[in-house]
């Protein structure tokens, strides 16, 4: 008789079924994993022997046969220990027969069931396929997410067995969330910089990329940080992928027995610039997410963007429109979801005092030309916003009471109130992700907004995404002072954004 039950491989945050067949039959003494198994897969067996000799079962002196389907697809990782045990307990009867269960896990040499990648996806598979998930004790609270759905979570092999005897049952782990934390930092810690205020309260209203400039020291970073308070909690569809996001970018080797929560608070990612295009877009051995991918629902923040190699920043350009990070090796294609705001910063040149007297380099102002040469002109157009973060006067450094952040909240949730009302039935509901054709029934009624539009669009020599990504800004303006007719003021708010010198 064969013993079959359900595992999964993963295809960017998607689990995909995969059939876990044990036979034992009479022959030369032997165990066998076949199916394609990689490395960490072929191990299992030696983990199998040492977790049921610790129980005091035996393997027979038989040839058993642990098959994976489908069979031309590699199977990596650590979580299919669980599966192949279950179904050889099922061959020896130690296991009843007709469970059928979708199962995931790594066995310790005690028999303890370790914590694994990506339990949450395999969890909303299984409610697909309305069987029941075995999963690590620690990993049940992130599975309970996946839906109505029986979940069985043992710390200890030996509990699952007792759970089937019917001697000691298993009880459905409790779901767990993140408590949403809206003021953390606040823009007034940032001394002065109202103009960049500004910007980043246009940005978190609808949802566009900003690149700020500015000298050392004149708050670019601590913006950035403190452009989360302006943001709302994530989603129920955000939260749901960031965490199956955030489960399957557990690295090796660092899992541990605390529970991920699922997320509310929008992720910040701020990779180094030395960060290489596949911990940025995602890839390596089992094609894992990468920082855009973390980053999705939140905001992606690269300090120092001229320092980035180009390969990383042109990286960027295809996940800035698509919102998808695709993975693309020769074994393998994944495409994880990747809907983040771009946050960058930058000094105006290597030494960062470009025009600063007493403090500039003797190559200005080659120096600042030198140093921008790694932003590619396709890149600096998928930026909606981009603002100047100047020195500022130490006799305007006092601190303002109150919450600076709370005030500009308050305009943002009205203004994506309107426009989660203006996007009402579609798959967007933020300005930046509205398509032209929506976007140009804006301006069928407004000839003079419209012809003032196209006549700075043909000065500035915009691209055709810039024209449309000006009108976005312009629209978000709109809304923020809950307009709902776009204006000449509108525009010309929306281009003063866009200085010559990055389109």
């Amino acid at each position: 008789m064969i013993s079959c039950l359900l595992t999964s491989c993963f295809q960017g945050i998607e689990a995909v079924p995969v059939q876990v067949q044990v036979q034992v039959v009479p022959g030369l003494p032997t165990l066998l994993i076949v199916g394609l198994p990689g490395q960490a897969v072929k191990e299992s067996k030696d983990r199998i022997r040492s977790a049921l000799y610790s129980l005091g079962i035996g393997i027979p002196a038989k040839r058993i046969t642990m098959n994976l389907s489908p069979a031309d697809m590699v199977k990596e990782g650590n979580h299919y220990d669980l599966p192949l045990v279950i179904g050889l307990l099922m061959a020896l009867d130690i296991l009843p027969q007709d469970i059928h269960p979708l199962a995931l896990g790594e066995l310790g040499l005690d028999a303890s069931i370790q914590p694994v990648q990506g339990v949450l996806s395999a969890g909303v598979l299984a409610h697909k396929l309305h069987k029941t998930l075995i999963c690590p004790g620690s990993c049940g609270a992130e599975a309970r997410w996946a839906g109505d759905v029986e979940i069985l979570a043992p710390f200890h092999l030996l509990e699952l067995i007792n759970h089937f005897k019917g001697t000691h049952a298993l009880s459905m782990p409790t779901a767990q969330a993140e408590e949403w934390v809206p003021f953390q930092k606040d823009f007034s810690d940032v001394h002065g910089q109202e103009t960049a205020k500004l910007a980043l309260c246009i940005a978190a209203s609808g949802g566009h990329n900003v690149l700020m400039s500015g000298p050392p020291g004149t708050g670019k970073s601590m913006l950035a940080e403190r452009m989360l308070s302006l943001m709302g909690p994530l989603s129920p569809l955000e939260s749901l992928q960031a965490t199956m996001i955030q489960s399957l970018a557990r690295r090796p080797g660092s899992t541990s027995q605390t529970p991920i929560k699922l997320m509310r608070n929008r992720p910040f990612r701020s990779p180094h610039h030395s960060t290489s295009v596949a911990a940025l877009v995602g890839g390596g051995l089992k094609g894992s997410p990468g920082e855009i991918s973390m980053a999705h629902g939140g905001i992606l923040f690269l300090d120092e963007l001229p320092e980035f190699s180009r390969s990383a920043l042109e990286s960027l350009r295809q996940s800035l429109e698509t919102r998808q990070a695709v993975v693309a090796r020769a074994n393998y294609r994944a495409a994880y979801p990747a809907n983040y705001q771009l946050i960058a910063a930058m000094n105006p040149c290597k030494c960062g005092y470009l025009g600063k007297k007493g403090k500039e380099c003797t190559k200005a102002p080659a120096c600042g030309a030198l140093y921008l040469q790694n932003l590619s002109g396709p890149l600096m157009d998928r930026i909606d916003l981009f603002v100047e973060v100047p020195d500022i006067s130490f006799q305007n450094m006092t601190k303002k009471e109150g919450s600076e952040s709370a005030s500009y909240r308050k305009k943002v949730e009205k203004a994506v109130a309107i426009q989660e009302q203006r996007y009402q039935g579609m798959d967007f509901y933020r300005n930046s992700r509205a398509p032209s054709t929506i976007l140009d029934q804006e301006l069928e009624h407004q000839p003079e907004t419209k012809a003032f539009l196209s006549k700075a669009a043909e000065k500035f020599d915009l691209s055709v995404r810039g024209y449309y990504r000006t009108l976005q800004v312009a629209r978000t303006i709109a809304d923020l002072e809950q307009k709902e007719v776009l204006s000449k003021d509108h525009i010309s708010c929306a281009l003063s954004y866009r200085p010559w010198k990055y389109i």
